[in-house]
């Protein structure tokens, strides 16, 4: 005669029946598993959360046109303006007919990268006009879009 030790009826283990005290570990693990996971991923930037939509969309369209401009002519541009500047052919970098503004009426801000590095820096000063600041005054950048790269 076999033994049937360990081997309950009526019990699945996997996906069927759970008894009450099934759930609540269940859910302190996965807590636990969450409280870890956000213990250890990197915070998104309060910039990045304060930012709009039409800030990060202004900024990287910017920053790509620049990037074009330096693949096309060897170098970065003096000024913002000649990206949207037509060339002998009619053409510009970009489709603007004005180079937008910030959410508060200011013109994006861009300086050149220093010789013998790739990273053109485009950037608001946020709603004080003032480098750092937080929240609304904090600044906004390409840089801090894109994870501070140095290409």
């Amino acid at each position: 005669m076999s033994s049937r030790r360990g081997v309950r009826k009526g019990r699945v283990w996997a996906f069927g029946r759970r008894g009450p005290g099934r759930v609540l570990p269940a859910l302190l693990v996965l807590a636990l598993g969450y409280g870890l996971l956000t213990l250890f991923t990197p915070r998104v930037s309060r910039t990045w959360c304060n930012s709009t939509p039409k800030q990060k969309d202004d900024l990287m369209t910017l920053h790509n046109a620049l990037l074009e401009h330096a693949m096309r002519t060897g170098s970065f541009p003096a000024s913002l303006e000649a990206l949207i500047t037509p060339d002998e052919n009619g053409d510009s970098y970009l489709t603007w007919t004005a180079l937008p503004l910030d959410p508060w009426g200011r013109a994006y801000l861009y300086d050149p990268p220093a010789p013998g590095h790739f990273d053109p820096h485009v950037y608001t000063l946020g709603r004080d006009g003032l480098p750092g600041g937080e929240g609304e005054d904090e600044d906004l950048s390409i840089r801090s879009i894109l994870g501070d790269l140095n290409l």
